[in-house]
């Protein structure tokens, strides 16, 4: 495969672990492994690469020697959610459109098919440093590849770092060639199959280049967050009344993310003080919060669960989590074809209490 040059941008960085606040004498075994450890991160890079092509709907990065350039897709698991034919014969596939300079903010979850605001933040969004590091060195400002189908918070985020409807294409080709191709990795470690560390100097700059948004931006909202997943699917709270009038003692109000502009989030969550919500995408909103107290709440978890712990110590915030009871009784039929069991959470109001108390003392 054939680049030209490699490029260090960003700083260097580390994360400590403190231990997380529970109810239990015993810390879960996944949370402790991190605990008292600092993993250290280099700087960030990226590749440019000169004539690719990009296949299939995941905007693949393919050589003009068919080797094929991981970069943003993770890993080469993504393949197998394409169509093998498009990767054998690449070149068989007409060509349906050419590029000057292209930086690709699609990844496997953020493709127009499947849409994670978590996967955006930290898979794509962290990502326009490169392009910005590019630019500033060589004055050719690169556009932003986005999937066919964008969410209102890709194009938002996008607006409030400066960039609009002439910075970025739509995706929506099997196949087109691009004359140079930035190419970051992602910006994270690795430590083990399935878990990985987010880049605090990443963290930084985003927070830094939204910075003047969020001090231009009225407050509206409680310091104390209830993230609601009442209009989702999936691990809504079963006793939500309860838990909300208990939490209304505290000054607590509820939201429903999916109805708050990407704007006012960033507003809303710098300013929190203590955000308690389920185990999900909303929690990623906690990177653009200075001192917040975090509890994550949690039912059946997936087999790795502590994302947002991790989140948490790249951003210095002190967290806790619970374990709850958790019912399967509005998934019996959409379970039976999903690998994640879904389910809504029972909260023991009193062991609430109890970890809310523990945690702000």
């Amino acid at each position: 495969m054939r680049t030209d040059i490699y490029f260090e941008y960003g700083d260097r960085s580390s994360i400590f672990f403190y231990a997380p606040i529970c109810l239990d004498k015993k810390i879960s075994s996944q949370f402790k492994s991190f605990v008292n450890n600092t993993f250290d991160f280099d700087k960030s890079i990226y590749a440019i690469y000169n004539n690719v092509d990009l296949i299939g709907f995941n905007a693949v990065v393919v050589t003009s020697t068919n080797d094929i350039i991981q970069g943003n897709a993770e890993s080469l698991k993504v393949l197998s959610t394409c169509e093998p034919r498009l990767f054998t014969q690449p070149k068989k596939i007409k060509c349906e459109e050419s590029y000057e300079t292209v930086i690709s903010l699609i990844n496997p979850f953020n493709n127009g098919r499947c849409n994670n605001v978590f996967h955006w933040i930290n898979e794509s969004l962290f990502l326009l440093q490169a392009a910005e590091d590019y630019v500033a060195k060589y004055g050719d400002k690169p556009y932003i590849l986005l999937s066919n189908n964008p969410e209102k918070y890709h194009i938002e985020s996008l607006r409030l770092l400066g960039y609009n409807k002439t910075d970025y294409l739509l995706w929506a080709h099997e196949r087109a060639n691009v004359k140079k191709m930035i190419v970051p990795g992602l910006r994270r470690k690795m430590i083990s199959k399935g878990m990985y560390l987010i880049n605090p100097d990443a963290v930084n700059w985003l927070r830094y280049r939204l910075r003047p948004v969020i001090d231009n931006t009225t407050n509206y909202f409680s310091e104390n967050i209830l993230i609601s997943r009442q209009k989702s699917i999936g691990r809504k709270i079963k006793n939500f009344e309860e838990v909300y009038a208990f939490l209304c003692e505290y000054g607590f109000e509820s939201y429903c993310l999916e109805d708050i502009s990407f704007k006012d989030k960033l507003r809303m969550f710098s300013n929190a003080k203590n955000i308690v919500g389920a185990h999900g995408a909303g929690l990623s909103y906690m990177m653009f919060s200075i001192k917040a107290n975090i509890i994550e709440l949690f039912g059946n978890p997936p087999v790795f669960y502590t994302d947002y712990y991790r989140l948490s110590q790249s951003v210095g915030l002190k967290y806790a989590y619970m374990f709850c009871d958790y019912s399967y009784e509005n998934y019996i039929v959409s379970n039976k074809s999903s690998k994640f069991k879904e389910h809504d959470l029972i909260v023991n109001v009193d062991d609430l209490n109890k970890l809310f108390i523990k945690l702000n003392s």
